[in-house]
């Protein structure tokens, strides 16, 4: 029962456990029978002059005393009224009061005395119990015009539950609020317990409530640290490192032992939000622990900058739509930057290519991304001139050597069909590679292919094939004139089906399929893929993950030019690989063929990772001398990486590197193939190295078989 009186203001008394204060760094519980004293309410009161009330002060001498808001109490004692809500206003008045009885000051403005005689007040009688009191601050404060922090709301929301056993429905009611409020406000208060228990709990303030926010509640954080539907975090290992993010950490000088704080990667909610985005990139995670930049960290994630990417296209969309109905009026000068804009489209293109490692255009799923038996055994039915070749018993590394035009590279581009599956990108990009065009010219390859290609194999003994046969629909809505062919893709991965196509137009393709799935991570080199600066970069930041730059800057200093001290991907002005020399810093292009082309394809190891990697002349470029040393070193990646290699060679040289660089030559096949003269069919001849290198004399050359 409520009742409305008035009382002196020296019987009202602030409520020193009021929920305002929990954050602040004095604040201590104040036992009930201790709550009037003299010393806790001079306390209680500094805790309000700090947070500020000058605004009330000046509004009290210009307005007077309004009684908007009446100040609501509990009678404790005999004219000692607690107060419930109001004590920023009667902490006012208490101010105002003792300067004008100490100095009988007239300057209150508007203000009449006579208001400290006789406060307007809201008495509630008969509080049974503390959650009346609570609600009544609760509705003030959480769903009212006088919000307290964030995290002051969510600690009373939360007592209501855990120490006054209210029940959630009683509070969502109570409180106005909703009941995914309620949650979110559970979930925060979990994430921040635990928290506060770390080894960085003493670190935490009230205003890093909106970041813990973001977190607790971003369906990907809560599965990276393990936060169930119970409030428990279960991964404790992702907690740890979370709370690491959100931390100043101390780090000891190992040469001087010195201890010198580091700056807390998440210092602000934007980083928090951002932090959503990438927390399931491992890669992105490592390099900010590594480096304790969140920039840094961020800046290399693929989904951010494919975000970013996405976005700038569909601002440009809807900017070519406005213009669009105004094309009538556009002169000359519109035209040339029509033009403009596209060389800049097609330099777009021409950029990413759609190459064979295409995940930063779409989303691809891999069938095996683990350590596996690889590929043991490929059949080409029909892809070109290779037709029911089959071979068995593939092993780690699978050297291929003929002479021009045997095939070799065919029988590369078929396995990369295979193991790419349904992937009509990488179709694509294969022909423009087998095409050497900067472009795929559509009229070529819709004239070049004839025959349907039926490729088979077992990858980890799963069998795997895949058919591709091109058509001519017969669909009303086509462009007959620019309509050329439909490429028809099916494969298989064990039971599985996947299905995909490719319309060919002379000027455009359009790319049909409900998912795209590949069998295993999977590189691809030739001599012709050397400028492929987004696959490189890719390249680049993978070895980079998984500490292989190392490795290749090793074998590089050790066998090439030891005075080179770094090789670096960077943007600065264009896209390229830096190289810095003791002597001078340089484009990767300003060293030889040999240096670029050992660095490019041992970088090409880390995207096949627990794959295939494909290595079309393998030789190109490389001093014989080196080779040796090369080969060797590639098997050693191979194995650190559990990649299976196929390469092929028109060099003797190579052949007698691998089998004469002492490294596990147990892991190697050696195939000859060649054409069958009178039949015109392509065969291969498995050779163990004993019997290889008894087939050739000293001076003989491959390339004359």
């Amino acid at each position: 029962m409520a009742r409305h009186t008035t009382t002196h203001i020296k019987n009202l008394f602030l409520d020193p456990n009021n929920y305002r204060f929990l954050d602040n760094e004095d604040y201590q519980h104040i036992k009930d029978n201790n709550r009037f004293d003299s010393e806790i309410q001079n306390r209680t009161l500094g805790f309000l002059e700090k947070d500020g009330f000058k605004d009330l002060e000046d509004s009290f001498k210009k307005n007077g005393y309004l009684p908007v808001d009446i100040i609501q109490v509990e009678e404790v004692e005999k004219n000692r009224y607690l107060i419930i809500e109001g004590n920023r206003r009667v902490a006012t008045l208490k101010k105002l009061w003792k300067s004008y009885e100490k100095e009988r000051s007239k300057n209150l403005g508007d203000l009449d005395p006579s208001i400290f005689k006789s406060v307007p007040i809201t008495d509630y009688q008969e509080v049974s119990d503390e959650n009346h009191h609570l609600i009544i601050m609760g509705l003030k404060h959480i769903s009212g015009n006088k919000k307290w922090k964030a995290y002051n709301q969510a600690l009373l929301v939360r007592n209501l539950q855990t120490q006054h056993k209210m029940p959630e429905s009683e509070i969502i009611k109570s409180l106005a609020i909703s009941k995914q409020d309620l949650f979110r406000i559970l979930k925060t208060l979990a994430l921040i317990d635990g928290y506060k228990k770390s080894e960085f709990g003493d670190q935490f303030k009230s205003s890093m409530y909106s970041t813990f926010q973001i977190l607790a509640n971003n369906v990907k954080v809560k599965s990276f640290i393990g936060l169930d539907d119970n409030l428990k975090i279960k991964n404790s290992k992702n907690r740890d490192r979370l709370f690491s993010l959100l931390s100043e950490v101390e780090n000891i000088d190992a040469e001087t032992g010195e201890k010198h704080k580091l700056e807390r990667i998440i210092s602000t909610a934007v980083d928090a939000r951002n932090l959503t985005k990438v927390i399931d990139d491992k890669k992105v995670i490592e390099e900010m622990e590594e480096t304790r930049s969140f920039a840094k960290g961020y800046a290399i994630s693929d989904k951010v900058h494919r975000d970013r990417a996405n976005t700038f296209l569909k601002n440009i969309e809807i900017k070519f739509n406005e213009v669009l109905p105004l094309s009538e009026f556009l002169d000359r000068k519109a035209e040339d930057k029509i033009e403009d804009i596209l060389n800049k489209i097609y330099e777009i293109k021409q950029k990413k290519r759609y190459n064979l490692f295409n995940d930063l255009n779409k989303d691809v799923e891999v069938f095996m991304n683990f350590k596996s038996k690889a590929l043991s055994e490929i059949e080409i039915i029909k892809y070109k001139k290779l037709e029911n070749l089959k071979i068995n018993k593939l092993n780690r590394i699978n050297i291929f050597a003929g002479v021009n035009n045997s095939g070799k590279s065919s029988l590369l581009e078929a396995i990369n069909l295979l193991i790419n599956q349904n992937d009509t990108y990488n179709f694509l990009d294969m022909q423009r590679i087998r095409g050497k065009f900067p472009k795929l010219n559509a009229l070529w390859l819709n004239s070049e292919f004839r025959d349907k290609i039926e490729i088979k194999g077992r990858f980890n003994y799963v069998p795997i094939s895949l058919n591709i046969q091109k058509e001519e629909e017969e669909t009303d809505n086509l462009d007959k004139n620019n309509y050329l062919s439909t490429f028809e893709f099916e494969s298989t991965f064990g039971d599985e089906n996947l299905k995909s196509s490719v319309r060919l137009f002379q000027d455009k393709n359009e790319k049909f399929y409900k998912t795209i799935r590949v069998v295993c991570n999977n590189s691809y080199s030739n001599p012709y893929l050397i400028q492929n600066r987004t696959y490189l970069e890719k390249s680049y930041a993978k070895a980079v993950s998984k500490d292989i730059l190392k490795d290749i800057l090793t074998f590089i200093k050790d066998n090439i030019d030891n005075d080179i001290t770094d090789i670096r991907f960077t943007k600065e002005c264009i896209e390229t690989f830096q190289v810095n020399h003791k002597d001078f810093t340089v484009d990767l292009s300003g060293f030889g063929d040999g240096l670029q082309a050992i660095f490019y394809i041992a970088l090409q190891f880390a995207s096949a990772e627990n794959g295939v990697i494909l290595i079309d002349e393998f030789e190109n470029g490389i001093h014989y001398s080196l080779l040796e040393k090369f080969t060797e070193f590639i098997q050693k990646l191979a194995i650190k990486l559990n990649v299976q290699v196929f390469l092929t060679t028109h060099s003797k040289e190579t052949i007698e590197a691998f089998v004469n660089n002492g490294f596990e030559n147990e892991d190697i096949n050696f195939y000859r193939i060649s054409k069958n003269r009178k039949t015109g069919n392509i065969n291969t001849i498995k050779y163990n190295s004993k019997l290889l290198l008894e087939e050739f004399s000293d001076n003989q050359e491959v390339r004359g078989w």
